[in-house]
């Protein structure tokens, strides 16, 4: 697949997501996009530090929506996981989601 095609087939289905009128359309969508960026892309194993273990709990959420099952948390840490996933995902969706969800807890020092 070619990265024309491949963003040819993203819009669509980012078209697809904003114009779904209910939560099942929506949640097709995302699988459909979830799916697609897994079978294009190599799986590397990513190391997330996050600030706490709510933070951890709501992206270990995020990585079971997305059928994302190699994971793990780290011995050392309860707020480190290493996740196998591929790159493109990572910068594309899964951050991004992670980033802007409401129930995140921002903690400043």
């Amino acid at each position: 697949m070619t990265d024309i095609e491949l963003k040819d087939k993203l819009s669509k289905l980012h078209a697809l997501y904003a114009g779904a009128q209910t939560e099942g359309e929506r949640a097709s969508a995302i699988k459909a996009k979830a799916r697609l960026l897994k079978n294009i892309e190599n799986k590397a194993i990513y190391k997330f530090s996050l600030q706490n273990e709510v933070n951890a709990k709501i992206f270990i959420d995020l990585l079971q929506r997305y059928e994302i099952n190699e994971f793990k948390k780290t011995p050392e840490s309860n707020n480190t996981i290493l996740a196998k996933v591929p790159g493109y995902f990572v910068d594309q969706i899964l951050w991004p989601e992670y980033i802007s969800n409401p129930q995140r807890q921002v903690v400043f020092s």
